[in-house]
C-alpha cells in the first residue's frame, strides 16, 4: 500500500527540488498537483476482493493506458489471467476467451527472463507476429516484474496503449512516473495473492450443513426485523418532535423572533423531513431484500411504458422519446421489476431534462449466455471516477440544487432487486454524453 511515509518522502523530495532551482520548483509543483490526489485515493482503498480493480482504476485515471494485463507465472510459463480495460465498470474484465488463459506476449516473457521493467514503442510494427499484442493493436508496452519471497517471478503486469489512444504523453513515462506505477502494480500483485489465498482457504473449509445455514439465516432475518422496527418507531419519534416544536416556534413566536431565526427553524424542519424520507426509503430497501420472490412471465415493454406514464403524471415537465426493442418478455417478480424500472426511468428522465429532446431507449443483446438489457439516455451523465458510489444507499453524484432532490436510495433498490433475481447491474457514462445502465435477470431469462 502507498502509505503516508511514502507521501512524506515525496513531499520532502519536492521540497529539495524547490530549493535546488526555480525550474525544478515549477516541475515539482506540477507533480504535486497531479499525483498527490492519486496518493490520497490509494490510501483509501481497503484490502478486499475488489482492491486490485480499484487500484487498476487509479492507473487508468492517472496514466491513461488502454489496457492493463496481468500474466501469472504458472509452471515457469506466463499465462494471461486478467485483462482490464478503460473505463472501469462493474463488470470490467475484458472477456475474450481466446486470450484469457493463453500464453502471454513475447514482451511479457522478456520481462520475466530479464527480471526488469521493459518499455517498447511501435510494438505492432516491431512484433507483428505476436498474437496477444496484435489482438490489442498495441502501440506502446510497459511491463513490470513482480517477485515472490524466493525472488522468482510471480506476475508480470503490463500497461498497454493502443494505436487509437496513443498520444505524445502516453509513449513514455518519466522515472518518477515509472516508480509510482511500479508501487501501485506491486500492491495489485499483493492483492491478487491475498484473494487467491482467501479462495484457497475457503475451498478447504468443510461445508456447513444445510440446517446450520438455515439457522444462521433465520437469526439474520430476525435481526433485520428488529432493526427495521427500531428504525420505524424509535427514530421517527424524535424526528416528529423536532418538526412539531420547530413549527410551534415558527408559528406562535414569529413576531418575537428575528428573520434569521425563522430561517434556521425552516432549515431544521426541512432536514427533519429529509431524514424522515430517508428512513422511509431505508425501510423500503429492507422490504425489497426480505420480500418473497414470485416469478412469472412479464412484458418489460409494457412495464416500462406504464412506469413512464406514472412518472409523467407526477412530473408534467418530463417529456421524452422512448424506444424499446419488441418482445422483451422476462421471467421476474412483476411488482419488483416494476419498481426497478420506475427508478431507472425516473433517473433517465430527471438527468436528461436539460436536453432539448430527451431520448431514452431500452434494448437487449446476448453476452456469455445471458440476456443483457440496456437502458440508455442522452442526459448529463456522470464522472466514472465516482462509479463505486453509484449503487450505494444515500450516495448522490449530482448537486441537489441542480436537479430535483432525492434520497439517493433508488439505484441501491434497483441493485437489490436485480440481485434478488440472480442478475447483475452495471453502468457506463460520460459527462454530457448520457448514461447506459446494463442489467441481467439470471440465466433462465436468456
Amino acid at each position: 500500500m502507498i502509505t503516508k511515509p511514502f507521501i512524506e518522502r515525496f513531499k520532502q523530495s519536492s521540497k529539495a527540488a524547490r530549493e535546488k532551482n526555480n525550474t525544478n520548483n515549477a516541475e515539482s509543483n506540477d507533480s504535486s498537483k497531479k499525483f498527490l490526489p492519486l496518493f490520497q485515493k490509494l490510501n483509501q482503498i481497503p484490502s478486499d476482493k475488489f482492491a486490485e480493480k480499484k487500484l487498476a482504476d487509479c492507473l487508468f485515471q492517472t496514466f491513461q493506458p488502454s489496457f492493463i494485463i496481468v500474466a501469472k507465472n504458472i509452471d515457469f510459463a506466463l499465462k494471461l489471467e486478467h485483462i482490464w480495460k478503460k473505463p472501469m465498470a462493474a463488470d470490467n474484465t475484458f472477456n475474450d476467451n481466446e486470450i484469457i488463459g493463453k500464453p502471454a506476449s513475447l514482451l511479457c516473457d522478456q520481462v520475466k527472463n530479464s527480471k526488469q521493467m521493459q518499455f517498447q514503442n511501435d510494438v505492432t510494427k516491431n512484433y507483428p507476429s505476436d498474437p496477444v499484442l496484435r489482438a490489442f493493436n498495441t502501440q506502446t508496452y510497459t511491463g513490470f516484474p513482480l517477485f515472490d519471497e524466493n525472488n522468482n517471478i510471480s506476475y508480470v503486469i503490463s500497461l498497454i496503449t493502443t494505436a487509437e489512444h496513443a498520444t505524445n504523453k502516453s509513449t513514455s513515462y518519466s522515472k518518477f512516473e515509472l516508480d509510482l506505477i511500479y508501487s501501485v502494480v506491486q500492491r495489485i500483485g499483493r492483492e491478487l495473492d491475498n484473494n487467491t489465498n482467501k479462495r484457497r482457504q475457503t475451498a478447504n473449509k468443510p461445508n456447513a450443513s444445510i440446517e446450520q445455514l438455515k439457522t444462521e439465516l433465520e437469526v439474520a432475518n430476525k435481526s433485520l426485523e428488529s432493526l427495521s422496527y427500531a428504525i420505524s418507531h424509535d427514530l421517527r419519534a424524535p424526528l416528529r418532535t423536532m418538526d412539531s416544536f420547530s413549527l410551534i416556534l415558527a408559528d406562535d413566536f414569529a413576531s418575537e423572533l428575528p428573520d434569521e431565526a425563522i430561517a434556521h427553524l425552516s432549515r431544521i424542519r426541512r432536514s427533519a423531513k429529509s431524514m424522515s424520507n430517508m428512513i422511509e426509503d431505508l425501510l423500503w430497501l429492507t422490504k425489497v431484500t426480505r420480500r418473497k420472490l414470485e416469478k412469472q412471465k412479464v412484458d418489460l415493454n409494457k412495464v416500462s411504458n406504464n412506469a413512464l406514464n406514472d412518472i409523467k403524471e407526477k412530473h408534467s415537465e418530463y417529456t421524452c422519446q422512448f424506444h424499446s426493442d419488441p418482445h422483451l418478455m422476462v421471467n421476474a417478480d412483476k411488482n419488483l421489476i416494476k419498481i426497478a424500472m420506475q427508478h431507472l426511468l425516473n433517473n433517465a428522465c430527471k438527468f436528461s431534462q436539460k436536453q432539448e429532446k430527451v431520448q431514452i431507449s431500452l434494448t437487449h443483446f446476448e453476452k456469455d449466455g445471458e440476456t443483457v438489457y440496456k437502458l440508455s439516455d442522452n442526459g448529463c451523465g456522470f464522472d466514472m471516477t465516482y462509479y463505486d458510489q453509484l449503487f450505494e444507499p444515500f450516495k448522490k453524484l449530482h448537486e441537489e440544487d441542480e436537479y430535483k432532490k432525492g434520497t439517493g436510495i433508488g439505484l441501491a433498490t434497483v441493485k437489490r432487486i436485480i440481485q434478488r433475481h440472480g442478475g447483475k447491474i452495471w453502468a457506463e457514462s460520460e459527462i454530457n454524453e448520457g448514461t447506459s445502465i446494463y442489467f441481467t435477470l439470471g440465466i433462465e431469462n436468456s
